[in-house]
């Protein structure tokens, strides 16, 4: 604004000359009129008010804003234009969990034609904006009869239960496999599936095309069931994204018989001996912090009843050119050193942080095979309930590793002790 040499400052928003200063909102934050600054002096005060002197040249003063986050609303459906079941609400990049029943669906069961919930087809994990999240559905109509059962679908199996002709589908030690573990699959997260069933023989490794920690590399969620085997040397690492020189990134490596995981300059353990085993690390772009899920906390040999977590903060920026790797790790020099012996079973990563509740999922269980059997219709009563369940399954085999019974003692399988 113009004003006379000599004459003093006037509140030109009192004076109806403009409006109170705003400035636009971005997808962070909301912004806040604060005060004035001339030349990084403080101002205060809601206006011009407490600027005073006279005006013998040009004044440059600037609006200064405080800043808030902005909230956002999440509303979860049971399906496209069906019923909202729960609303939460967080600030920008906060993390939701659905917290409300599991959603069922009846409606088509008097058509047999059946419904099982898959999950949810969003991530909440990192929350940017307004999200309406939908249930997923495996639909399917009751199989032919004669259908084996090795042929069904989950939802199949589940729809011959509740037509209620179980005997005229099943019979004893008839079967079906199920993979065990958790995975995702969401519309608003880029995933892939980076390696399955691949042995290193401690002489080999594999260098893959993804740099997770340059500065273009967006947050990341990376999950990997991981087996080492006894025979491997000290320091042999099994997975890495890492440069040597500076100690910047990750190994994840076999030490006085256990694994553990280095970040930085950090380090912690992170299983049992050669035990099968799941590691999540998750990852926000720029930070010197590593968030790590451990399916074995590395105690003992048998499992825990909680996921293992621990968070390692770097002393130094974690910025790398290093690619994902299996198998070794790079030298200064640029060749491969410390290779492992030992399987990477699954190892899966999804570009953005899916937050805590959905890595506790993740490291949950490996991905094992299981093949259940038959073993009747309304044998056992359902958990919480005087209602007996509709078909009964067997494991055909127990569980590679025993678990911790309630008053200290443990046993295996066969019930001897440990």
């Amino acid at each position: 604004m113009y004003v006379d040499r000599g004459s003093t400052l006037i509140d030109p928003y009192e004076e109806g000359l403009i409006d109170i200063p705003t400035k636009p909102s971005d997808e962070q934050y909301d912004y806040k009129f604060g005060y004035w600054d001339e030349n990084d002096e403080y101002y205060s005060g809601s206006g011009w008010d407490d600027l005073s002197g006279y005006v013998l040249g040009p004044r440059t003063i600037t609006a200064v804003y405080s800043s808030s986050y902005k909230t956002f609303t999440v509303t979860w459906y049971n399906r496209q234009g069906g019923t909202a079941l729960q609303k939460q609400t967080c600030t920008y990049g906060g993390s939701l969990t659905y917290s409300g029943e599991m959603p069922t669906r009846t409606d088509e069961e008097s058509s047999y034609t059946y419904s099982l919930f898959t999950g949810w087809d969003k991530s909440t994990g990192n929350v940017t904006d307004d999200m309406d999240v939908y249930a997923q559905w495996s639909r399917e109509a009751l199989p032919q009869a004669g259908t084996p059962s090795s042929a069904m679908s989950p939802t199949q199996i589940y729809g011959v239960g509740a037509s209620g002709m179980v005997e005229e589908y099943f019979y004893d030690r008839d079967y079906f496999d199920i993979t065990l573990g958790h995975d995702f699959e969401f519309s608003n997260v880029t995933s892939q599936v980076i390696l399955e069933n691949r042995y290193f023989d401690g002489s080999t490794h594999l260098a893959m095309n993804y740099k997770l920690f340059d500065a273009s590399s967006p947050s990341f969620t990376l999950a990997i069931d991981y087996e080492f085997l006894s025979s491997t040397t000290a320091q042999g690492t099994l997975v890495s994204c890492y440069e040597p020189s500076g100690s910047v990134g990750f190994r994840l490596y076999y030490q006085s018989s256990n694994p553990y995981i280095s970040w930085g300059d950090r380090s912690a353990k992170i299983g049992y001996t050669d035990s099968r085993n799941v590691l999540v690390l998750r990852h926000v772009k720029g930070s010197t912090t590593m968030y790590i899920y451990s399916f074995n906390n590395g105690t003992a040999e048998y499992y825990q009843e909680n996921i293992y977590m621990t968070t390692l903060t770097a002393t130094r920026s974690q910025q790398a050119s290093a690619f994902l790797t299996f198998g070794a790790h790079l030298t200064t020099g640029g060749t491969y050193t410390d290779f492992a012996k030992g399987w990477i079973h699954w190892c899966k990563i999804w570009w953005d942080d899916l937050g805590d509740s959905n890595a506790r999922e993740l490291a949950a269980w490996p991905h094992e095979k299981l093949r259940m059997e038959y073993a009747g219709p309304r044998r056992y009563y359902l958990a919480e309930s005087t209602s007996r369940c509709n078909t009964s399954w067997v494991a055909q085999n127990m569980l590679a590793l025993s678990h911790r019974f309630y008053g200290g003692s443990n046993y295996k399988w066969d019930g001897s002790g440990m």
